[in-house]
C-alpha cells in the first residue's frame, strides 16, 4: 500500500510541476488533463502527507523516550503526546478517510 502511495505522490508531484511548464500551458486542452488529473489525486495525497507527519510524530517521541540523556520534560511531552496527540490525530484521519468529518479544522479538545 505505501509503495503505491509513494507512486501516487510522485506523479502529484510530476502534475503539479509540469503545470509551470510553459510547453503544457501553451496547450489549454493538455492543461485542463493535467488539472484534473492532479484534483482527483489531491485528497488521497494530503491524507498521505497527514499519516506521514504523524508517523514522524510519533517515531520522535519514541526516540526521546528511548533517549536516558532527554530530560525529564520531554520525557513527559513525548509520552502525552503518544497517548494523546497521535491517538486523536489517527482517529481523525481515519473519519476523514471514511468520509465521516469534513472540517479541515481538528475537532475540539475532549479531554477532561
Amino acid at each position: 500500500m505505501f509503495r503505491e502511495l509513494k507512486t501516487l505522490e510522485d506523479k502529484y508531484r510530476r502534475l503539479t510541476l509540469s503545470l509551470s511548464d510553459p510547453a503544457f500551458l501553451s496547450n489549454p486542452q493538455k492543461v485542463r488533463e493535467i488539472s484534473k488529473e492532479r484534483a482527483e489525486l489531491e485528497p488521497v495525497i494530503f491524507k498521505y502527507e497527514e499519516y506521514k507527519k504523524v508517523a514522524r510524530n510519533k517515531a520522535e517521541s519514541l526516540k526521546i523516550l528511548e533517549d536516558p540523556a532527554a530530560d525529564q520534560v520531554k520525557h513527559r511531552i513525548s509520552r502525552e503526546a503518544l497517548a494523546d496527540g497521535t491517538a486523536d490525530y489517527l482517529h481523525r484521519i481515519v473519519k476523514r478517510a471514511e468520509g465521516k468529518e469534513h472540517s479541515s479544522q481538528p475537532p475540539a479538545d475532549r479531554r477532561p
